[in-house]
């Protein structure tokens, strides 16, 4: 998933020492689907701003206006452009050595992406996941503590739930049908548990954060943040069980199609 990469090289991006040496400002904008958008996701409108971002990235090579502090750099492999603003005009050398130092950072950034994303379903996984729980449990502690001092409102109080899923008899899957078809199936899974959560998110204004992730083979997990008592995380449970066990999936592999089944969820 492009985004999860887009979002882990902008934070990299925005730490990398060796990139805020060379350049006094950063600016990152992404393009999906013929529109470009900056990294905090607004919409890029100026014109002058899109005609270079397009150039910069058909033609795959670093530019510059002639006498602009500013110099643009394409990274094709995240569909983004990278401009730096430097405190005289760059010369060659000077957007080369930036290039080398950005190249090495979006290097950096892949590898930190693997580390914490699933390779086959491009959600999160294990790691990604505990260290967002600890977050979210310190979080919640954090603001137990000053309600309890009486320096926050208990109004404020927020909750931490996690809810465990796993295919039952997902084996029995790989061997009837090959390990490529329980593949598919995953990544079926993991899109439709995402756009549970994305839907319970924008529909629940009580939420803070719902995060899916996959622990292991067919085992995931799903982080709950926000203001909820226990029957409305039972409410949202429920959702997610209907959502996955109750609409059938219709897989394609090897470009033969193949019907719909649907097994118990846990």
């Amino acid at each position: 998933m492009r985004i999860a990469r887009f979002n882990v090289f902008v934070d990299t991006a925005t730490k990398d020492n060796a990139l805020k040496s060379r350049a006094k400002n950063l600016e990152i904008f992404r393009c999906w689907e013929g529109e470009w958008f900056e990294s905090d996701h607004e919409k890029v409108s100026e014109p002058q701003l899109l005609v270079a971002l397009e150039r910069t990235l058909r033609e795959s090579e670093p530019w510059k206006r002639r006498s602009s502090l500013k110099a643009y750099f394409p990274i094709s492999a995240l569909d983004a452009v990278v401009v730096g603003e430097f405190w005289n005009s760059p010369m060659v050398t000077t957007r080369d050595a930036f290039q080398k130092e950005l190249m090495d950072c979006v290097e950096n950034a892949f590898n930190a992406y693997s580390a914490k994303y699933d390779e086959l379903t491009s959600i999160p996984k294990e790691l990604a996941f505990s260290e967002r729980l600890e977050s979210a449990i310190s979080e919640k502690l954090s603001v137990t503590e000053q309600a309890t001092s009486g320096t926050l409102s208990t109004s404020m109080s927020t909750a931490v739930a996690v809810l465990a899923i796993d295919i039952d008899y997902f084996k029995q899957v790989n061997d009837s049908y090959g390990h490529q078809y329980g593949n598919v199936v995953l990544r079926c899974l993991a899109i439709r548990l995402e756009e549970v959560g994305s839907t319970i998110l924008s529909d629940k204004d009580y939420l803070k954060e719902v995060l899916v992730a996959r622990l292991h083979g067919e085992e995931f997990a799903i982080l709950i943040q926000g203001s909820f008592a226990a029957n409305q995380i039972r409410e949202i449970s429920e959702y997610f069980r209907v959502a996955v066990t109750e609409q059938s999936y219709q897989v394609r592999t090897n470009g033969n199609s193949c019907s719909g089944k649907e097994w118990p969820i846990n």
